[in-house]
């Protein structure tokens, strides 16, 4: 009774966040950016949650804990410190100078607005279908946890982060994201000193030299192995890169903070955090992974699983509720800005709010509360034909990973030639999307190389073959070599 009170409680006050938020949600500004006066503090804690979703919270862990597992994903923090400073460095000025609501605004100004429309779309399908991976996730921990259906988890998650997220607007987003933060933050240290006092740190740290679990460097050039030195530096600089320099939902961070200095404050500090964040969630998959080997040593799961079984079975009554919500925290952050940013980015970039702001100044917040519940409910149909397609031994880390990288360079291709200064035709620069997303295709379905150098190879193509198919018709389209490639 306890647990469920502590979750009912947290609930409870994410729901009174997104109430007082929506006081002040009366121009498309309040809704979407908060008025554009957050601090760089809060701003830096909303990054933080909104990318430590459930995946991270969950799944890190348990990679580590199953067998065969180690510390060699913080590798890839590295990479992701770097790219961060930057976005800070090169992306955040743009978006200062070119925009006002979406990302994507920049590639439209360049290259007319289908092929914003274009990249609109991507983050679009991406985070939809992601995001959805993650709900179905979190559903899966509360079916294990409580014993019902996984469709009604899927529900009761979906519905409550809609909710809150349709009332408080982005104001009650970051809000809420701090106080998740704060929430998951309590659960993993909670989790980690139940863990050590009850094997005892000595017989942990033995188990992980035994076991290889505290191997964490890798100076390999296999392309197809995950995680290297080399693939952390280099692929997880272009992975932070586009998730943190072209994707909306970080952008939108950046457009609300009061100034072009705080935006880039808390996108750089961020990497740094980061990286503390997933050594401690890699420690705490150490420890998991003692635990199962003592506690249920015969029991079949996979790296999802095990840190939602210690919730139900090697915590006490109250630190459960307490991890409960932690999930629930990471869930609902990424998820409601995920809404959100969907919301913003399908009004700016194929509704236009230039056009009908003016003229119909109130209808705007109410269309995008609505656009919210769409999004909302279609990541609810994705975690729900996830349920029926997934096998007991698939990790979702891998899914939503592999959909991140597969995306993400392709978009990062586009808005780097935004930057480019010279010449480029609107045409060209739709061949070579089109060209990066067969040649990324092929990459993923056909050939071994591991989803952290996705990024950097889709950013490539897009960005090599728009310089190059201008450069070779001289601003005329290579699908209609006919007409000149001019702005649409």
């Amino acid at each position: 009774m306890l647990d469920y009170t502590i979750v009912l409680f947290f609930v409870g006050v994410t729901f009174l966040i997104g109430i007082w938020a929506s006081r002040n949600n009366r121009t498309l500004d309040d809704y979407f950016l908060g008025g554009r006066e957050f601090p760089w503090w809060l701003l830096l804690g909303s990054i933080i949650a909104t990318e430590t979703s459930v995946v991270t919270f969950l799944s890190i862990p348990g990679s580590v804990a199953i067998a065969g597992g180690n510390l060699d994903f913080i590798q890839l923090t590295f990479g992701f410190a770097i790219g961060r400073i930057l976005v800070a460095l090169c992306f955040v000025p743009r978006l200062f100078t070119g925009t006002r609501f979406s990302i994507y605004e920049l590639t439209g100004q360049r290259f007319g607005r289908q092929i914003q429309r274009v990249a609109s779309t991507t983050f679009l399908f991406a985070r939809t279908l992601s995001d959805g991976l993650r709900l179905y996730l979190a559903a899966l921990v509360l079916q294990v946890v409580f014993g019902i259906r996984l469709e009604i988890c899927v529900l009761i998650c979906g519905i409550l982060t809609i909710t809150y997220t349709w009332l408080g607007g982005f104001r009650g987003v970051v809000l809420n994201d701090c106080l998740q933060l704060l929430i998951y933050t309590l659960a993993g240290i909670t989790a980690w000193f139940v863990l050590v006092g009850t094997l005892g740190w000595d017989a942990i740290y033995q188990y992980g030299i035994t076991e290889g679990k505290w191997h964490w460097l890798s100076l390999s050039t296999n392309f197809t192995q995950k995680y290297t030195l080399w693939s952390g530096i280099y692929g997880g600089m272009f992975l932070s890169l586009a998730t943190h320099g072209a994707d909306q939902m970080m952008a939108q961070r950046y457009l609300a903070a009061r100034t072009q200095r705080e935006a880039a404050l808390a996108v750089g500090l961020s990497g740094f955090v980061v990286i503390g964040q997933f050594l401690f969630f890699l420690l705490l998959g150490v420890g998991l992974g003692l635990w199962k080997q003592q506690m249920l040593p015969d029991v079949d799961l996979n790296a999802d699983q095990i840190f939602a079984k210690f919730m139900v079975l090697g915590l006490p009554s109250g630190l459960t509720g307490l991890a409960l919500a932690g999930v629930a925290a990471a869930a609902m952050s990424t998820l409601s800005s995920s809404l959100n940013s969907s919301a913003t980015t399908f009004m700016a970039d194929w509704l236009g709010y230039n056009d009908h702001e003016k003229e119909k100044p109130q209808q705007m917040p109410r269309l995008s509360r609505w656009l919210t519940a769409v999004f909302g409910g279609i990541q609810m149909c994705v975690a729900l034909l996830a349920g029926w397609c997934f096998t007991p031994d698939s990790s979702v880390v891998t899914g939503v990973m592999a959909v991140a990288s597969y995306t993400t360079g392709l978009l990062l291709g586009l808005l780097v030639l935004c930057f480019y200064p010279r010449q480029l035709s609107s045409r060209s620069v739709m061949a070579a999307f089109l060209v990066g997303l067969i040649a990324m295709t092929l990459i993923r379905f056909l050939t071994d190389i591991a989803w952290p150098w996705h990024a950097l190879l889709g950013t490539a193509f897009v960005a090599g073959f728009g310089i190059l198919f201008s450069a070779l018709f001289h601003g005329r389209s290579p699908l209609d070599r006919s007409s000149r490639g001019t702005n649409l």
